[in-house]
């Protein structure tokens, strides 16, 4: 959105924009997670929706079994689907939610609660790891990390366990 709108003044605009659907729980920015704080607030947000309906209201004409077809499109409403349920939680259990990437490398959420960090990468189809996590645990040596999806652990499993135990 920011690089479509040139004029002085714009990106405090989105910001404050961002801030209201946020107050609204409808959409929110998640920081970048980093070592420094001064980072986190410096970086590109990564939006997620606090409803899913939200995201999925405007696919026009998709149904259930079409995105579930779709691995694109699918892993993207699996992903924010987890991070609904994170957000969900989040004032709750008194925890920060965030991303990470660098370069080609992410974790999809991470949850930091006082002295301890959780890293979930999401996945929805057959491939159950990537390199973001492993150098996400290498870096910042998380107490947590997991993989959410497939075989690694049924959404089912986590959409239904308690979220405090991994804090």
């Amino acid at each position: 959105m920011l690089g479509m709108l040139q004029d002085a003044g714009n990106a405090t605009t989105l910001a404050n924009y961002l801030e209201v659907l946020g107050e609204s729980k409808l959409l929110t920015g998640l920081q970048k997670y980093s070592g420094g704080m001064s980072r986190k607030y410096k970086s590109i947000p990564k939006l997620q929706v606090y409803n899913n309906a939200l995201l999925t209201v405007m696919s026009d004409g998709m149904t259930f079994e079409k995105a579930y077809t779709n691995p694109q499109l699918w892993g993207r409403w699996v992903e924010s689907a987890v991070g609904c349920h994170l957000l969900d939680k989040a004032d709750e259990l008194e925890y920060q939610l965030y991303y990470w990437r660098e370069n080609n490398e992410e974790v999809d959420f991470v949850i930091t609660r006082r002295d301890r960090t959780v890293a979930i990468e999401v996945k929805s189809g057959h491939r159950q790891m990537n390199s973001g996590l492993s150098t996400f645990r290498e870096r910042f040596h998380p107490q947590y990390s997991m993989v959410v999806g497939g075989s690694a652990m049924p959404l089912e499993e986590f959409f239904n366990g308690n979220l405090e135990n991994l804090l």
